[in-house]
């Protein structure tokens, strides 16, 4: 079987009937089917059913991936139970007392799956199911014994009330108002209302309700009967006709007497069209019920599931989904911790952009005399070229650099060493900026003094000029020096 196809098993007692179904919603379609029987067998019980249903799978080489198995009425029970909560998670969590509360027994020993009918300030109206655990237990360890692992276990009446909203109900002209569906197998009957609209959960609910029929009871009368109690109970009022299906055609949709004790038309179910040509020597309504279950295995969660309650599937599928939500989980981790890596370093190399920007601004303004331009450009022209007129004129074009404050130094202590012995010259202190420089001392007299300062003259470092004072015996003299430009 192609990936996209599913496969639909409904089990009872002594039979099985198997639906495989491709596609989704409108684009499914029914692409074969088979029934097998423990009758005239050796061997009887789940595992000899199990053991001939893998057989006709395997005959048609279907594989068994995804299944859903709709459980047959006679082995599981079915209740109105009322909550007190409306939130599903808190009805799951408190309907196995409520259902020991309603039926006045221990719960201990059945599995219970639950359908939300509707909900209001009171609480919920719920459609309760319970299965004895040992016969779920039979059941599933027998399919898995033949390498089938079913996703749920539902009751059949669930599976067909599927069936019915999506392959019969929608082609009426006004689905789900005053319709009841009725089918009747070899022993079992079921009655279906779709839902007119959705509950308070947003959810499409409808009316379901299954009996037992004897061989040898009237099949006309128990509907009827049935059909009157499932109406009642649904409201009165909300039937206008009935669509009815009878795998024994005891029941003629054309007989005046039905319709008139019951006061509706009566209408005739065909499912020939949905099931093509597959329908050779198997039950239409053990169909209509093994394809529901097909139809619910579209959904990744199955709301009426007795294996959430025991014996919970942890099949491929759902290791799967397990290993792909959590590979999902761990790339969006993944690609957040790349992207905040990322980010950090973007923001590490704006905040060393600035701090360069801010030096280089300060540093520009000190060295051109203008504030730096918005362009890189600009800047890199503009420094390359005063570089290049500085290291054209030499040191003298850089009054601060170190190299012409010593040059000037140097020049003036020549001229202090020249007449330092013939003036009896004492130097104080010698002041060397980038504007002027300045000498403070004292000689032996007035003439000395001026013998220094024509020293210092022939030094050409600039104009000289100065102040005398005699104090002491000596010529005191604070001469200054203006650079020549």
């Amino acid at each position: 079987m192609e990936a996209h196809n599913y496969l639909g098993l409904y089990m009872s007692r002594e039979t099985a009937t198997v639906v495989c179904v491709g596609g989704h919603g409108k684009e499914s379609k029914v692409t074969g089917c088979f029934s097998v029987s423990l009758e005239g067998q050796d061997e009887s019980g789940p595992h000899a059913l199990a053991a001939l249903v893998a057989q006709g799978c395997a005959q048609r080489q279907w594989s068994c991936g995804d299944v859903t198995v709709a459980l047959d009425c006679a082995l599981f029970m079915q209740h109105s139970i009322h909550s007190e909560f409306k939130e599903s998670k808190r009805i799951a969590a408190t309907v196995r007392f409520d259902t020991e509360d309603a039926l006045a027994t221990d719960a201990s020993d059945v599995a219970i799956a639950f359908e939300k009918l509707s909900s209001s300030d009171t609480g919920s109206d719920l459609n309760v199911f319970t299965a004895k655990k040992d016969v779920l237990s039979d059941i599933i360890s027998a399919l898995q014994g033949n390498c089938i692992d079913p996703v749920a276990i539902e009751p059949d009446v669930h599976c067909l009330s599927g069936f019915v909203t999506e392959k019969l109900a929608k082609g009426e002209e006004s689905p789900g108002e005053g319709t009841v569906f009725a089918m009747l197998s070899r022993q079992n009957g079921y009655l279906v209302i779709p839902p007119a609209g959705e509950n308070s959960d947003g959810e499409l609910a409808s009316t379901v309700r299954t009996f037992l029929i004897g061989a040898k009871q009237n099949r006309s009368q128990v509907l009827r009967r049935e059909v009157l109690m499932t109406t009642a109970t649904a409201g009165s009022g909300s039937m206008r006709r009935l669509a009815v299906l009878d795998t024994k055609g005891d029941v003629d949709p054309g007989e005046p007497e039905l319709g008139e004790k019951l006061g509706v038309e009566i209408s005739s179910i065909d499912i020939s069209d949905i099931a093509g040509e597959n329908l050779d020597g198997v039950d239409q309504v053990e169909f209509a019920l093994a394809c529901g279950a097909a139809l619910d295995s579209y959904d990744k969660y199955h709301e009426v599931n007795f294996r959430d309650d025991f014996m919970p599937y942890q099949g491929g599928r759902l290791r799967m989904q397990n290993t792909l939500k959590y590979f999902s989980i761990s790339v969006t981790i993944l690609v957040f911790a790349v992207g905040l890596y990322f980010q950090m370093q973007l923001l590490q190399s704006n905040k060393y952009g600035r701090l360069i920007h801010e030096r280089l601004a300060t540093q520009y303004l000190a060295v051109i005399g203008q504030k730096l331009p918005t362009s890189g450009e600009k800047v890199n022209t503009r420094l390359k070229r005063e570089i290049d007129r500085l290291r054209a004129q030499g040191p003298a074009a850089n009054p601060n650099s170190d190299t012409s404050l010593s040059a000037r130094l140097s020049l003036i202590l020549d001229a202090v060493n020249k007449a330092a012995r013939q003036a009896d010259l004492k130097v104080e202190s010698i002041t060397i900026s980038s504007k002027s420089m300045s000498i403070t001392g004292s000689a032996s007299n007035k003439t000395n003094t001026l013998k220094f300062e024509q020293a210092l003259k022939a030094t050409g470092l600039g104009d000289v000029s100065g102040n005398y004072t005699a104090k002491s015996g000596r010529d005191h003299f604070n001469l200054s020096i203006k650079p020549q430009k």
